[in-house]
């Protein structure tokens, strides 16, 4: 049982990750699909990452809640997984047309920065760019990604796909689940609307219409999947096993205000965990629940 305090393994999380993130960055195989093509780092509402990836339309990002130690490991870590899809990716029209809005609004009207003339709102904080001048440049007239400056204004629960517990040992290996459910459903029992803004259509839905179908697995699994593949190459692990599991989910019904969830039998909430350790290590200890 490690002394360290939570504030204290919070920093420690953070400050591996970047450094790891940073020595993947610097290797040639990171221009392979489905690699990191760009990372940034923001701390609006704690420390944060997002990810463009070579065969990914949409920025990923991964929001650090906290860590703190617990019996067996150097901290346990949990993450928020969030996706912003591209308006042209399917996954798009699974938004809540609140997120739809905000989308298409002007919160991710953030266009890359230049050196020398970095905008305030780009949502890049500078974590690595060999070459500054050309940062974001293929991205065009945005990032993709919520500026800075608009950042805080955005609901904690738009874009949600999924959670993520890392628990690493320092010299022995690491254990990861994440956990999200198939589909992030939410059924109107009220007509709803949004109005014109920015120049976007008003978008409306009625009464029983699907507000939000949103793949919060897909999305959760495969952000996960790409981290703890780099993770274990940076750490040099050689042996991983990973467990399945999978119970009823929820369905969610909205009056444009207030949730309320029950058992959906055609909604599955799954859960990976995957265990990840050097040649002759033993087994770690199980995450707690």
């Amino acid at each position: 049982m490690t002394s360290q305090a939570p504030e204290d393994a919070t920093v420690a999380v953070e400050g591996l990750l970047n450094h790891h993130w940073l020595c993947l960055l610097d290797d040639a195989s990171c221009q392979a699909p489905g690699i990191i093509k760009h990372l940034s780092l923001g701390y609006g509402g704690g420390p944060h990452w997002s990810f463009w990836f070579t065969d990914t339309p949409g920025v990923y990002r991964l929001e650090l809640r906290g860590a703190q130690p617990v019996d067996g490991y150097d901290w346990l870590a949990e993450f928020g997984v969030k996706y912003y899809p591209a308006p042209t990716e399917a996954c798009f029209n699974g938004l809540s047309i609140f997120e739809q809005a905000c989308r298409l609004g002007a919160a991710f009207r953030c266009r890359p920065a230049t050196s020398g003339t970095a905008e305030r709102g780009c949502a890049c904080h500078g974590l690595h760019h060999p070459v500054r001048s050309t940062r974001f440049a293929e991205l065009g007239e945005e990032t993709g990604a919520p500026s800075a400056r608009h950042d805080g204004q955005i609901p904690a629960e738009f874009f949600f796909a999924g959670i993520l517990l890392l628990a690493y040992r320092q010299g022995c290996g690491s254990r990861a689940r994440w956990e999200s459910q198939d589909q992030w459903r939410v059924v109107l029992t009220e007509d709803c609307a949004v109005p014109e803004t920015d120049g976007q259509p008003a978008i409306r839905r009625r009464k029983g219409d699907l507000d939000r179908d949103y793949p919060g697995f897909f999305l959760t699994d495969r952000l996960s999947r790409r981290m703890l593949d780099g993770w274990s190459r940076f750490h040099g692990y050689s042996e991983c096993t990973d467990a399945r599991r999978e119970t009823t989910g929820v369905e969610f019904f909205s009056d444009g205000q207030v949730l309320a969830s029950v058992p959906a039998a055609d909604v599955r909430r799954i859960a990976v965990e995957v265990e990840c350790r050097g040649t002759g290590i033993a087994e770690l200890p199980e995450l707690p629940d």
